[in-house]
């Protein structure tokens, strides 16, 4: 049962859990849009498929604007969950660590979605050759951006 008295009640845990769920949808569903195809694949990376060169701009940009809701609602819950915390000390430092970790989520999907976009635009464009060759290049010059977001997001969860 929860304490009414320690600000943690039933409604709230449930509003909290509803936020959390549709900000996952928001993430999954924008997700979905940039990459959901024919799942035939050329080159080292694995997620840009011939499907992914199909898809059109539009959404792309509906998958980046799904990411704003997304991370508000999702990062409402993780912030509530700090109530659960009854130690002052760790219930700072958790928050402090979910304040850092909710931007990489935004440069992660941004990140994905300039590389597929980019490998689409080249295959509509007439540079269907030098598409991947790209993409592959973009993602290797970057790639420490997936590691170092990685650990941001999991701190608050150790």
């Amino acid at each position: 049962m929860l304490k009414r008295g320690n600000s943690i009640t039933k409604k709230k845990s449930i509003i909290m859990l509803l936020c959390g769920i549709l900000g996952c949808i928001c993430f999954g569903c924008g997700d979905r849009l940039m990459i959901y195809g024919d799942v035939k694949h050329m080159g080292s990376l694995y997620w840009v498929t011939s499907g992914t060169a199909q898809i059109p701009e539009w959404r792309n940009s509906l998958a980046m604007l799904l990411s704003f809701p997304g991370i508000v609602l999702y990062g409402t819950a993780l912030f509530a969950i700090s109530d659960f915390i009854k130690e002052s000390k760790n219930k700072k430092t958790y928050r402090i660590l979910t304040s850092f970790g909710l931007t990489p989520w935004l440069s992660l999907h941004l990140f994905y979605i300039m590389i597929l976009f980019l490998f689409s635009w080249l295959n509509g464009n007439g540079y269907a050759d030098i598409a991947m060759p790209a993409c592959e290049a973009l993602f290797k010059h970057l790639s420490w951006i997936v590691t170092l977001s990685e650990v941001f997001m999991l701190a608050p969860f150790i």
